[in-house]
């Protein structure tokens, strides 16, 4: 199911051990009032008194197989585990036959995480019992888990033609076949299942699921509504529900069930509130305060709602700060509206102190939102210059034809992946037959290589350009070049849609994600520019390629687009962010040129020049251009005498400099390598200064000057700085101890 639309997962109506035979083969051979007081105690919880007045019965017959698995029973409820396996055991020594011990080991065994012996003693059990169906139930489960389906589908069957009565069978076996998309055939075991539990919520949750997704949507609500006249069943159902809602465009109702998305009794919750010591935003006033906005869910929400800075900060807010995962970091940064823009890793080991943070998915609810008031200004992110510069040579000449951008499979994660993501790049050919196209793939993952197989199957020209992306700015640059864009619902379809280019999506007729709303053809999320193209039975990609094909004779037919706006950086902290990016790219060149950009908009004191110092020498002198670095360096050196960063680079610097100029190296040049690296030592460690790295003043210093002596052949003098970087290393690794000194 998609993430909105989770079903709850199967239960197992056999939560205990059997106690045994049936009773009436106890009490033929024991006396009933001690058998039925044992039981009668067992029953009541008090297992230990139980025992108590089975153990002797227990000593006169200890050979007796319905005792000993009565026995067994009874240490299991006390959590006696191996005494109970030593029970079960016997019992099967004195009675080989005796299938409720199979099966009580075969619990046994699963909570002990041994899915071999478990299954072996369930199958054991059935081998005596083939009418056994707990043991059908169990062994089903497990054969579930193993992913093998059809067995337990079969066992499954079993259990129901012994017991048609037991909800929670029909009811695993409905959630079975709903996870396979078997929707027609998992209906029916769901109603019976409501029909013997009229009270089970996780049966009344996914029946309510399937009808919505089948588009059975009032009687779907009727269910929801029933649910939630249960506040314990709220978590789930409420996210389901909201979903129904949305996709109807009931924002108001809608918005606030989805808040339960992240209650921390959703039992499937995709989005985990953040540790950050300061409150969640819920409508307070933003005026003069600081907020973070805290990534959940997916690549393409992330894009999808970061169209509201711009619309937070009219709101008052002075400090605001995007949170996203690393591969949308370079896009994010062009997004208006926010100070800064960080990377999750990043910050969840160092935020600063915000007034509020709030989840991205939130934002709605809490600017009141409806349909027609989403903040839908395109585009309000953009490709970067030099990206563009790079990827505009890669593709197509324009004269060759339109070119047209394609991304057919979404995640193979997600819930609704097999309605969602078409079968194959195959189903696309259709549109090979569309003159005047040039095809570019921008599919990443398993669909990378059905792009590159291509040649072998189609003469379609296509570039694959999928495994060369490298993150969300590169995809941005390579889209803000075409000329449309055509994808399935993923974050393709988001990113072309918040770049303001055309783009058409494929939707699945089950399961169509609630933001896509219901038989419209363009959404309000990405006015003018996308266009839907829906399944209209389930499956039918072919009667979806036919409509696209249509359309796409009609769209050469037009004249081009104007070409999309690309944008240079305009703040430091832009630069300093994709010079990052840059350096971790291996781009140096690029890196170094970023860095200088942004060190010629700061003033002498501004803090963030330090890094950029830093990061430019580094840049400067992995690009080859040492002669650029030392004339940093020369220039910057008397402001950075505190700076054990400073020193550190510019001995690496150095270095290389004596490799190019090995006539100066020995007397005039290494000397200046051995003294930066001492001042590290000298200045010790500065964490105070951003950027700085743990260890440049203390044992990576040590450590590059015992190489340094290595090389050289002072072998003495490099064991003396490598023991006292190892040493160093240590002591920094210790925590600090605060003497009292009362």
């Amino acid at each position: 199911m998609p993430l909105n639309q989770q079903t709850q997962s199967a239960t197992r109506p056999t939560t205990t051990v059997e106690t045994g035979a049936d009773i009436s083969s106890l009490l033929s051979t024991h006396s009933e009032q001690t058998a039925r007081l044992a039981l009668d105690c067992h029953t009541r919880g008090d297992s230990a008194r139980a025992m108590e007045i089975l153990r002797p019965s227990l000593t006169e017959n200890p050979q007796d197989s319905s005792l000993l698995c009565l026995a067994g029973a009874f240490a299991y409820a006390q959590q006696h585990f191996e005494q109970a396996e030593q029970y079960w055991n016997k019992a099967i020594e004195a009675d080989n036959a005796c299938a409720a011990a199979h099966f009580n080991l075969g619990r046994l065994y699963e909570n002990k995480k041994d899915r071999a012996a478990a299954e072996a003693a369930y199958r054991r059990a059935l081998e005596i019992d083939e009418h056994y169906p707990d043991a059908h139930i169990n062994l089903a489960q497990l054969l579930k888990q193993q992913k093998q389906l059809d067995e337990a589908e079969r066992h499954y069957r079993a259990a129901l033609t012994q017991s048609p009565h037991i909800a929670e069978i029909h009811y695993n076996l409905a959630h079975m076949l709903h996870e396979q998309q078997r929707l027609p055939e998992a209906e029916p075991h769901y109603r019976m299942a409501l029909q013997h539990q009229p009270d089970m919520i996780t049966a009344r949750n996914n029946l309510a699921v399937l009808l919505r997704i089948t588009g059975r949507e009032q009687e779907a609500e009727q269910h929801f509504r029933q649910i939630l006249t249960d506040p314990n069943a709220y978590p789930l159902c409420a996210w389901n529900f909201s979903s129904l809602l949305l996709g109807q465009g009931r924002y108001a109702e809608g918005w606030q069930l989805h808040e339960w998305r992240y209650h921390v009794e959703h039992v499937n919750r995709k989005a985990i509130p953040p540790e950050v010591g300061f409150p969640r935003w819920q409508g307070e006033s933003l005026a003069g305060k600081s907020l973070v906005i805290w990534p959940e869910q997916g690549f393409g929400d992330q894009i999808q709602f970061a169209r509201y800075g711009k619309q937070l900060k009219q709101m008052g807010v002075t400090q605001l700060t995007l949170v996203c995962d690393s591969p949308l970091l370079g896009l994010l940064l062009s997004a208006p509206g926010f100070d800064s823009v960080l990377p999750l890793q990043q910050a969840q080991k160092r935020l600063d102190p915000h007034d509020y943070w709030v989840f991205p998915l939130s934002l709605p609810l809490f600017c009141h939102e409806t349909p027609e008031t989403i903040p839908a200004e395109l585009p309000y992110v953009w490709a970067w210059t030099q990206r563009h510069e790079y990827w505009l040579e890669r593709l197509p000449a324009a004269e060759t034809g339109r070119r047209v951008g394609l991304a057919w499979k979404g995640n193979a994660e997600h819930g609704n992946d097999a309605q969602r993501s078409l079968p194959g790049l195959s189903t696309l050919k259709p549109l090979w037959g569309v003159g005047g196209i040039r095809f570019i793939s921008l599919q990443k993952g398993a669909g990378n290589q059905e792009a590159l197989d291509a040649a072998t199957w189609s003469d379609q020209s296509l570039l694959a350009l999928g495994s060369e992306l490298r993150d969300f700015a590169d995809t941005a640059a390579v889209i803000a070049a075409l000329d449309l864009v055509i994808c399935v619902d993923t974050a393709v379809a988001h990113l072309a849609g918040a770049l303001g280019k055309p783009v058409w999506l494929l939707l699945p007729a089950l399961g169509t994600d609630w933001r896509w709303l219901h038989e419209r053809c363009d959404s309000s999320w990405y006015p003018d520019v996308m266009r839907l193209f829906r399944q209209q039975t389930p499956g039918d990609w072919d009667g979806v390629m036919e409509q696209v094909k249509l359309a796409l004779y009609e769209f050469v037919r037009q004249p081009p687009a104007p070409a999309a706006e690309i944008h240079e950086p305009r703040t430091i902290w832009q630069y300093h962010t994709l010079a990052g990016i840059a350096e971790y790219h291996g781009e140096f060149e690029l890196a170094a040129h970023l860095c200088l950009e942004a060190l010629e908009q700061t003033t002498p004191t501004d803090p963030i020049r330090h890094e950029l110092i830093v990061r430019g020498l580094y840049s400067l002198k992995k690009s080859g251009d040492l002669s650029s670095a030392i004339s940093l360096a020369e220039r910057e050196m008397p402001n950075w005498q505190h700076s054990p960063d400073f020193f550190f680079a510019l001995g690496d610097l150095m270095l290389d400099w004596a490799m190019q100029n090995p006539d100066k190296a020995l007397n005039e040049i290494l000397p200046i390598v051995e003294a930066s690296w001492l001042k590290c030592l000298e200045i010790g460690e500065q964490p105070s200064l951003p950027g700085s790295v743990a260890g440049r003043g203390s044992h990576l210093a040590a450590h590059n000057l015992a190489v340094f002596h290595d090389s050289l052949g002072n072998t003495e003098r490099a064991r003396l700085y490598r023991e006292k970087g190892e040493q160093m290393k240590i002591e920094s690794e210790q925590p600090a101890i605060v003497l009292d000194r009362k």
